[in-house]
C-alpha cells in the first residue's frame, strides 16, 4: 500500500457529490486497507455529517503515520554503509 497515493486519492474525493451509500462503501474500504474497525453505523450503512468527518480523520492521521514510518525506514537505509 503507498499511503502516499492513498493519502492524495482521498483528498481528491468531492463528498457533496457522493450518496451515502457511496460514502459508506468508500470509507468501509478504506477502513478495511488501514486494519480499522469499522463501526456499526457503518455497518448498517448510515452516516452523518460529523461521523464522515470523523472517519476522513482518522483515515488520514492513519496515513500520515504510515508515510512518517516509511520514511524513517528509508532514511535509516540509506545511512548505514553496505
Amino acid at each position: 500500500m503507498n499511503a502516499k497515493r492513498q493519502l492524495s486519492g482521498l483528498k481528491r474525493v468531492n463528498w457533496e457529490k457522493k450518496t451515502t451509500k457511496q460514502k459508506v462503501k468508500y470509507l468501509v474500504n478504506k477502513l478495511q486497507v488501514m486494519g480499522y474497525k469499522i463501526p456499526s453505523y457503518l455497518k448498517n450503512g448510515q452516516l452523518s455529517d460529523k461521523q464522515l468527518k470523523t472517519q476522513i480523520n482518522k483515515i488520514e492521521r492513519g496515513l500520515q503515520s504510515q508515510i512518517k514510518k516509511d520514511n524513517l525506514n528509508s532514511e535509516t537505509k540509506k545511512q548505514i554503509p553496505i
